[in-house]
C-alpha cells in the first residue's frame, strides 16, 4: 500500500479532519465559556497555523504547477484503474462526474 493511497482515502481524510475540527471547536467553545486564556490562545494559534498552511500549499501549488498536474493525473489514473474494484471509489467518481459541472 502506497502512502498516497492512505492519504487520499476519503474515510481517513474525513476522520482526521473531523477530529481536528472537533478538538479545535471544543477548545474555542470551552475557552470562551470559562474565559480560559490558554484554550483561547490554543484556538487562536491553531487557526493561524491552518491559515498559514493553506497559503503555503496554495503558493507551492502555483509555483510547481506542472508537478501538481502530474500528481493529480497520477491519482486520477489510479482511481480509473481501480474503478471496478473499490465500491467507495466508484461512488466517489460517479458523484464527481454527475455533480461537478464546468
Amino acid at each position: 500500500m502506497d502512502y498516497l493511497d492512505l492519504l487520499t482515502d476519503p474515510a481517513i481524510v474525513l476522520i482526521v479532519t473531523g477530529g481536528i475540527i472537533f478538538i479545535l471547536g471544543f477548545a474555542g467553545c470551552v475557552g470562551a465559556l470559562r474565559e480560559n486564556t490558554f484554550l483561547l490562545m490554543f484556538f487562536y494559534l491553531v487557526l493561524i497555523i491552518v491559515l498559514i498552511l493553506e497559503v503555503v500549499v496554495f503558493i507551492v501549488a502555483i509555483v510547481f504547477t506542472q508537478q501538481t498536474y502530474a500528481k493529480v493525473d497520477t491519482v486520477i489514473e489510479r482511481a480509473i484503474i481501480n474503478y471496478r474494484e473499490d465500491l467507495d471509489l466508484r461512488n466517489l467518481i460517479d458523484f464527481i462526474q454527475m455533480e461537478v459541472r464546468y
